[in-house]
């Protein structure tokens, strides 16, 4: 019954129309019309991004760092002792013998570290990753999902933050998504105002031609009803409000495809939207 009231009312409201603005009401609500700018997008696919906890990846970067330098000192001990052996300075076989094995068990402990990041974080382990900057959330460490996997490996991923935020040098994990049980992307990048634990939608960007189209802003889009709406100058002082297709998020507002029938690409109302929506949903239709 509640989504049957719910339909009605979305139906009701879809066909109430605009009060006609004359230029002062229009000035009061300060409404401005402007022509959508052409854009392009690149292919991509939507989803979800996740910051992750970098403590554990950064105890693996610091252990892998002491490992290596346990190497140093390995490596040169094991110099000494073969070369005050050659020189037949009362140095025994059994001792070089020693400092060898300890290189062996040293090399072997880095490598199960970096195994352990390998199997974790993939590639990331061969990147350049800064385990301070990951600390003081300078930078972040993201993983990026998508409800389907795409067919090519994707490029970079656009995080819808404020500001949004653009990662690229793309991994692939080595788990599956724990939410989606689907492939999903490693990635470190700047991201101010992100902590761990969000989660923010996100497009990842595909290899290909990208596609024309145009860009409503933001502050044209208003929702209602849970849908996305815009609203259309057809004549002068004459709105109309019309649905937003899709949900293609871009940087700065929406795109609009050149596919999209129907919609208005001039005279769109990219200031004062909200006041015209309150002024619409407020008008009592008309009996017949």
């Amino acid at each position: 019954m509640r989504q049957y009231l719910i339909l009605l009312l979305s139906i009701s409201f879809a066909i109430a129309e605009v009060p006609e603005i004359d230029k002062e009401t229009r000035a009061r609500l300060g409404i401005v019309t402007e022509d959508l700018a052409e854009t392009e997008l690149a292919p991509g696919v939507s989803g979800f991004a996740t910051v992750l906890d970098p403590a554990p990846l950064v105890a693996l970067l610091r252990q892998e760092k002491a490992a290596a330098a346990t190497i140093g000192f390995s490596q040169k001990s094991l110099e000494r002792a073969e070369n005050l052996f050659n020189e037949g300075k009362l140095v025994p076989q059994k001792t070089v013998d020693a400092a060898r094995a300890q290189l062996l068990a040293d090399e072997a402990a880095r490598q199960t570290i970096a195994d352990s990041i390998t199997a974790g974080y993939g590639k990331l382990s061969s990147s350049e990753i800064n385990a301070d900057a990951l600390l003081a959330a300078e930078t972040i460490l993201l993983r990026i999902s998508t409800h389907a996997s795409p067919d090519v490996e994707p490029v970079s991923a656009i995080i819808s933050s404020k500001p949004p935020v653009t990662a690229s040098g793309l991994t692939r994990a080595p788990v599956a998504d724990p939410v989606f049980q689907n492939v999903s992307w490693l990635a470190v990048a700047e991201g101010k105002g992100l902590v761990p634990g969000m989660t923010v939608p996100a497009r990842l960007t595909l290899p290909g031609e990208p596609e024309k189209g145009h860009l409503l802003p933001a502050a044209a889009i208003v929702w209602h009803l849970g849908i996305p709406w815009a609203f259309h100058e057809e004549g002068e002082g004459k709105f109309e409000r019309v649905r937003v297709p899709g949900e293609r998020k871009t940087e700065g507002g929406q795109f609009i495809s050149l596919s999209s029938e129907g919609f208005p690409t001039t005279g769109i109302v990219t200031t004062g939207a909200a006041p015209l929506l309150s002024t619409e949903i407020s008008t009592p239709l008309e009996d017949d």
